[in-house]
């Protein structure tokens, strides 16, 4: 749970083996790969990390 006291989710795509935490269930609008295998999803306009997709 955050700090404001929202959940966080995490889901897990076996068949991808993709891992997803999921910080806000605002729809994200933009996402940034980080590196190879971590994607940063955010709400541009609102300025908020929606969520962390890591893959191998």
């Amino acid at each position: 749970m955050t700090d404001d006291g929202k959940r966080i989710r995490l889901a897990y795509e076996e068949e991808g083996d993709i891992l997803e935490v999921v910080f806000d269930d605002v729809e994200a609008t933009c996402a940034v790969e980080l590196t190879d295998n971590i994607v940063l999803r955010f709400h541009r306009q609102e300025g908020r990390v929606v969520a962390v997709l890591s893959n191998r």
